[in-house]
């Protein structure tokens, strides 16, 4: 792993393939955000043409429609960047719109643009199994139907881009803004003087609180329960120019500076979100080191706090660290002592023309009121239809919420097709979303490779493969963090089973995903129509 970050290894993935003889074999590949666009240069360093579709009239998937304020990403920018294509990031941890730059500039170097297909969404996929192709049902926004076929098939629709937004009895008689943060409005929102009403306090509502406080004449935040925040000291800082000069004119400088960040956030956390069973936690830790990050985080809240430690038992979680994901604090306990500032526990139940109800009764005005209430990440790929051999759909296997897939990317009965980001491929104790990207295109194209230089066209993993697989998914997470008693999460679905995280250590899903081996999958090849309109 290590020589591979610093490009010492031969990585012979990246290669040409020799496609089938006059042939129009091709990928889709659906959605360009970070996924589409890992998948896209992966084809594109090979040779394997491609298109991308986009529902959107840009790029960037979830750095596209995620503008609110204090929007940005908790993982280091060197570290959430392809491994492949260095950027002169200007601070440590990059906001939305930087990123949003730096994935536009991937796209211009390396010539992806012209293979996008902007203000195409994807209604249905459909596996035909005379002629071994994928056919994509495309709608505009026009509502015109359009029919696209490949022999590859690459979900890049993410995760994060369904918002969820609750069913509130009469929130359409509120009278003032009503905005959840993945469609806040590029151009902002004028706040000042404004009472705002900001609902949740995960990853956005903890960087929208912070950015808004000094803005507006009242924030009121309603919380249903407190979250972890660890100290979050180069939140907002600049890279100094000296590095940033370092880092762009030296390359083994710059892979050793990812290498030591990606070290220093991969695996060091895993032994704390294990269960220990002889542990005596009382509910509150899981081991000795969970223990031991529980007492520090507690002594930093206090100290964030300061002199408004009255709000230390609505903002002290009652469950371990990370049980929920692990936030990284830019001011938020700071904030909530502010004057102007009110934390509500509960949950709202109602709205009216001026305001909000929450549980206890109360009523609260606002002229604002911001929706950070999540996205529904468990029932993935929906509403997208995806139907495979013999007519089988995959929600439908997945019984709604409950998918499942072998590391992660490939599904029994639905032949070459990958899900990227897929179920189980999110770490819970650390990394960066783009590795797990990363080594999942490298396992694509590895299957790719030997499919045909075997001479095949289509590849599905088996069965056995792929439940024994799952069956070690959720007994390694029986005795972790997410399924300990009391903890609940969005990493799990709505019969308990955790569908987001992936329960190994970040080395052993590199290793899993080095060199796919064809033992575990059943081959066959199709006959190949060059007439036939090519999907690229």
């Amino acid at each position: 792993m290590i020589r591979n970050d610093l490009a010492l290894s031969d990585n012979s993935v990246a290669s040409s393939i020799s496609t089938p003889a006059n042939s129009d074999f091709c990928a889709l590949i659906i959605g360009a955000g970070i996924s589409g666009l890992c998948a896209a240069i992966a084809f594109e360093a090979v040779g394997i043409p491609y298109t991308i579709v986009e529902r959107h009239n840009d790029l960037g998937g979830v750095w596209f429609e995620n503008r609110y304020p204090g929007a940005a990403c908790d993982v280091p920018s060197y570290l959430y960047s392809f491994s492949f294509a260095a950027y002169d990031w200007s601070r440590f941890f990059a906001g939305s719109s930087e990123i949003h730059n730096y994935l536009e500039s991937v796209v211009d170097r390396h010539d992806i643009r012209r293979h996008i297909r902007f203000g195409l969404e994807v209604v249905e996929t459909r596996f035909d199994e005379i002629s071994g192709k994928w056919e994509a049902s495309l709608i505009d926004a026009n509502g015109t139907q359009q029919l696209m076929r490949a022999n590859l098939l690459i979900s890049g629709v993410g995760t994060f881009n369904k918002p969820r937004m609750p069913n509130i009895p009469g929130l359409e008689d509120f009278k003032g803004r009503s905005v959840h943060t993945a469609r806040y409005p590029e151009e902002g929102m004028d706040l000042e003087g404004r009472n705002v009403i900001l609902i949740g306090n995960g990853a956005s509502a903890m960087q929208v609180a912070p950015a808004i406080a000094d803005k507006v004449a009242s924030l009121t935040i309603v919380q249903r329960t407190p979250q972890w925040a660890a100290p979050f000291p180069k939140f907002g800082k600049e890279i100094p120019g000296s590095l940033r000069r370092l880092l762009m004119e030296v390359p083994l400088y710059r892979l050793w500076y990812r290498l030591r960040l990606s070290w220093a956030f991969n695996d060091k956390l895993y032994e704390a979100v294990q269960q220990d069973p002889s542990w005596d936690g009382g509910g509150r830790s899981i081991n000795a080191i969970n223990d031991a990050h529980r007492a520090g985080l507690e002594a930093y809240i206090k100290s964030e706090l300061g002199s408004s430690i009255n709000l230390l038992p609505q903002v002290l979680p009652g469950y371990p660290p990370f049980g929920k994901r692990m936030l990284l604090d830019n001011g938020w306990f700071r904030t909530l002592a502010k004057k102007n500032v009110k934390l509500v526990t509960g949950s709202v139940v109602e709205a009216h023309a001026t305001g909000v109800t929450t549980t206890d009764g109360k009523k609260h005005e606002a002229d604002v009121l911001i929706w950070a209430t999540g996205f529904d990440v468990v029932n993935l790929l929906a509403p997208m239809k995806v139907i495979g051999l013999g007519g089988r759909e995959l929600h439908d296997d997945w019984n709604g919420d409950d998918a499942r897939a072998y590391l992660g990317t490939v599904v029994p009965g639905y032949p070459n097709f990958f899900c990227l980001y897929g179920p189980n491929t999110q770490f819970g104790h650390g990394g960066s979303l783009i590795t797990v990207l990363e080594r999942q295109m490298h396992y694509v194209m590895s299957l790719v490779r030997q499919m045909l230089k075997k001479g095949a066209t289509q590849i599905e993993v088996d069965k056995h493969v792929h439940d024994a697989y799952n069956e070690k998914v959720d007994s390694t997470h029986a005795g972790m963090v997410w399924t300990y008693p009391g903890v609940e999460t969005y990493y799990k679905n709505s019969k308990g089973r955790v569908v987001v995280n992936n329960p190994f250590r970040i080395l052993e899903y590199w290793q899993m995903t080095e060199t796919a081996d064809l033992t575990e999958f059943k081959m066959g090849r199709y006959a190949l129509d060059p007439t036939e309109t090519a999907v690229a």
